[in-house]
């Protein structure tokens, strides 16, 4: 489980499939183990998001494996999030995503992710300042993470505060 978080946190084509496959080594020794299910439903989201995987088949497997997770313990921040982003991005239902990000955040206001995906929801639906406050909380929760700060510089960039974007955009890559 533990190597698949850390292959996983790379973001890269090949850490997410080395990842999908300790996520499953994981569930084949203990298949009751929730938070694997909600790491391999966060991967396949990720392997559709960066086009690694075709959309029409992560996207329905990130939703499956989040549905698992959450049969096993409806308590995962995690499980909620990556399925809000597979409604989100592959079914467009907004409400039902809406619904699960909200969900994430209130069981762990602390979970970076919900709020960097919670705000990539927001700006899909023409909320930018709702996404800025999210993406903020989520560089507070986790400051060094790539992902976060690269997302916060876009979201910048939505909101129409090109300054802020470019400034952040460079602090990212710095």
């Amino acid at each position: 489980y533990l190597r698949g978080r850390h292959f996983l946190a790379r973001r890269n084509a090949d850490g997410m499939k080395k990842s999908v496959g300790y996520f499953q080594d994981t569930i084949r020794t203990d298949p009751q183990y929730a938070p694997a299910y909600s790491g391999l439903a966060v991967a396949y989201d990720l392997l559709g998001t960066y086009e690694v995987l075709p959309p029409n088949e992560s996207f329905p497997k990130a939703k499956e494996f989040a549905n698992q997770a959450l049969q096993l313990d409806d308590t995962l921040a995690e499980a909620y999030t990556a399925r809000g982003m597979a409604t989100f991005f592959w079914e467009l239902n907004w409400s039902a995503a809406g619904w699960d990000f909200q969900r994430a955040v209130a069981l762990d206001p602390s979970f970076a992710l919900a709020h960097h995906w919670y705000a990539e929801y927001w700006i899909g639906i023409g909320s930018a300042g709702s996404a800025l406050a999210e993406m903020k909380r989520a560089r507070e929760l986790d400051p060094l993470s790539l992902a976060i700060n690269g997302t916060l510089g876009r979201v910048y960039r939505d909101a129409g505060q090109y300054e802020e974007a470019l400034h952040q955009c460079r602090q990212t890559v710095d």
